[in-house]
C-alpha cells in the first residue's frame, strides 16, 4: 500500500474522531442548558410572584371592630343623700327652754349663763352698715361648769316679737364680745349692742351659744 493511501486513511480516521467528539459534546451540553433554562424560568417566576406580592401590599381585615357607642356611665345622684346633707346643713344646735331675762340657764357639766343687764341706749354705729340710734345693750356672763371651753366661737343674737325677728347688731364702742378660754369655775363677760326701737322692746329674746355645737341658752321677756 502506498504512502499516500495511508495518509488518506489516517486523515479520514482523524476527521471521524473529531466529528464524534463534537457530537458527543453537544449531547452532554443540552441537558445542562435545559436545566439552566429551567432554573432561569423558575427564578423569573419567583421574582414575578414576589413583585406581585409587594405591589399588592399586606392583606387588611375586611372590616374593623365596631367602636362602642356607649360612653362612660355617670353615677346617678342620690336624691336621698343630697336631701340628708342639705337637712344636716340647715340644722341648728338644740335650745334650752326659755327663762326670764333676769334668770340663769345651765348646760349641765358644761357652762351656766345669765344676762347681767339689758339696757336701753343710744348706739353709735362706727362701721359700714351700722346705724346709730335706739338700741339695747346686753351684758352676758358665763361660768365654766366642766372641761375648759373656748369662747372664741361663741354667738349671741337678739330677736323681737312673737315671730322672732332678728335685730341688727351695732358695732358700738362699748361692744366687747366673749373670747378666750373658760375653765371650770371661771367667769367670762361679753357686751353686745342691737338696734331695737322703743316699740319693739316689750317681747325680747336673747339666745347665747357658749361655743360651737353647744346648746343655746335662751332668755325671754320685756326689756327697757
Amino acid at each position: 500500500m502506498s504512502q499516500r493511501l495511508l495518509l488518506a486513511l489516517g486523515g479520514a480516521a482523524l476527521l471521524v474522531a473529531v466529528v464524534l467528539a463534537v457530537v458527543l459534546t453537544g449531547r452532554e451540553d443540552r441537558p445542562g442548558t435545559a436545566a439552566a433554562g429551567s432554573g432561569t424560568s423558575a427564578g423569573a417566576t419567583r421574582s414575578s410572584a414576589a413583585s406581585t406580592a409587594a405591589t399588592q401590599g399586606p392583606v387588611l381585615p375586611s372590616s374593623a371592630p365596631a367602636a362602642s357607642s356607649a360612653g362612660p356611665t355617670t353615677p346617678a345622684t342620690t336624691t336621698a343623700a343630697t336631701t340628708t346633707a342639705a337637712g344636716a346643713a340647715d340644722q341648728r344646735p338644740a335650745e334650752l327652754s326659755p327663762v326670764p331675762l333676769d334668770a340663769g340657764a345651765t348646760v349641765p357639766g358644761v357652762v351656766s349663763g345669765r344676762l347681767v343687764a339689758v339696757e336701753a341706749v343710744q348706739a353709735t354705729g362706727s362701721g359700714v352698715g351700722n346705724v346709730s340710734g335706739p338700741a339695747l345693750r346686753v351684758t352676758v356672763e358665763l361660768t365654766g361648769g366642766g372641761p375648759e371651753l373656748s369662747l372664741d366661737g361663741s354667738y349671741v343674737e337678739l330677736l323681737t316679737g312673737p315671730d322672732l325677728a332678728p335685730a341688727s347688731p351695732v358695732d358700738d364702742p362699748s361692744v366687747a364680745p366673749l373670747q378666750g378660754r373658760l375653765a371650770a369655775g371661771g367667769t367670762a363677760t361679753g357686751v353686745y349692742v342691737f338696734s331695737v326701737d322703743d316699740g319693739a322692746r316689750g317681747d325680747v329674746t336673747v339666745r347665747v351659744q357658749p361655743a360651737p355645737g353647744e346648746p343655746f341658752l335662751v332668755f325671754r321677756g320685756a326689756a327697757g
